[in-house]
C-alpha cells in the first residue's frame, strides 16, 4: 500500500523577527542622529534672511528650561553638552577642515542656533571662541516671519 507523506510546511518566523528588530534599531538610531542637530531650540523669528544649503557646523545655545534639562548658555553640538574647553577643541578641528584665506581665516561655515530666550552673553561667548579659532563665517539661525499672518 502506498502512503502519501504530508509535509508540515510551517515557516519558522525567527529569521523574519530578527530582521524586523534590526530594522527598528536602525530607524531609531537614524532618527536620533537627525534630531541631534536641532536639540529643541526655540528659534527667534526674522523678517529677512535666506536659507543656507552649504556644508556647515551647527552649535546650539540653550536657554534655561527645566523640562529639557538645560541651563542658560549651555552649548550643545550633535546632542552633546560641551563646556568651553571642549567647544574650543572641536572648533579648532572644524577650523582645520576648511580652506584658509590670505589672513589665515578658515572658510568653514558655523551656524549658531540660539534659543530666543538665551542671553546675549551666552551667544557672545560662543562667537568669541569661534573668533579665537579663526572661524569668521558665522551665521545665525532664525525662523522666517510671514508678514501676512504675523506667524511662521
Amino acid at each position: 500500500m502506498l502512503r502519501i507523506r504530508s509535509d508540515d510546511s510551517t515557516m519558522t518566523m525567527t529569521a523574519m523577527i530578527d530582521v524586523i528588530f534590526l530594522l527598528v534599531i536602525f530607524f531609531v538610531c537614524a532618527s536620533a542622529v537627525t534630531d541631534a542637530s536641532h536639540a529643541g531650540v526655540a528659534l527667534p523669528l526674522a523678517k529677512n534672511g535666506e536659507s543656507q544649503n552649504t556644508e556647515r557646523f551647527i552649535i546650539n545655545v540653550m536657554a534655561e528650561d527645566r523640562q529639557k534639562y538645560s541651563r542658560d548658555g549651555e552649548v550643545r553640538v550633535m546632542g552633546q553638552t560641551l563646556n568651553d574647553a571642549e567647544l574650543q577643541q572641536i572648533l579648532k578641528e572644524q577650523s582645520e577642515l576648511g580652506e584658509r584665506d590670505a589672513n589665515g581665516y578658515s572658510n568653514r561655515v558655523v551656524i549658531i542656533r540660539a534659543d530666543q530666550r538665551a542671553t546675549y552673553e551666552s551667544v557672545r561667548r560662543v562667537v568669541n571662541i569661534c573668533r579665537e579659532n579663526r572661524l569668521w563665517r558665522i551665521a545665525y539661525s532664525a525662523l522666517h516671519l510671514n508678514e501676512e499672518t504675523g506667524g511662521k
